[in-house]
């Protein structure tokens, strides 16, 4: 159990969010003025899971097999808010790990990121899996900031 508050969760979250953006921001950017797609490309981060609305009907009805993977928790997919850049991270098999619960012997397999695309108006290309890591990164401090910013103001709002 940690003794943080959340104050001070928060606060080492947005420094995972910082370092994040840092790596993903300069590609947005680079990749923005390449496509022409203006400034609000890169300058709101805000990650959502699962494939952008731009792309959703794309996954869906042309990457079915994407789309059925995803839905069974077999790739990851997040796209950045607004820019219509949707990123897949795929899994491969690593290694199974053999622990105890209550004296029953349990095997868990454990996956690890192999290789990773984005798609942009419907057509995919590779990124590098630091983008997509990072992308996958900012996404779950800013899912967690999220959570500790609610827990502030509710804890802020009872001490009123």
């Amino acid at each position: 159990m940690s003794n943080k508050s959340y104050e001070q969760k928060y606060t080492e979250q947005t420094k995972i969010c910082d370092e994040n953006i840092a790596i993903i921001q300069p590609f947005l950017k680079e990749f923005g003025q390449k496509h022409d797609a203006g400034t609000g490309f890169y300058e709101d981060v805000t990650v959502l899971a699962g494939p952008g609305d731009a792309e959703y009907n794309h996954f869906r009805d042309e990457r079915k097999d994407v789309f059925d993977r995803w839905q069974k928790g077999e790739t990851s997919i997040y796209n950045i808010r607004w820019s219509g850049l949707t990123f897949i991270i795929e899994y491969k098999f690593d290694r199974n790990v053999i622990y105890e619960n209550k004296g029953q012997k349990i095997m868990r397999p454990i996956y690890v990121p192999s290789k990773s695309m984005m798609v942009y108006k419907h057509q995919e290309q590779p990124v590098s899996l630091k983008i997509a890591l990072a992308v996958q990164n900012l996404f779950s401090a800013q899912e967690y900031r999220s959570a500790l910013y609610a827990c502030m103001r509710d804890s802020n709002i009872n001490v009123q």
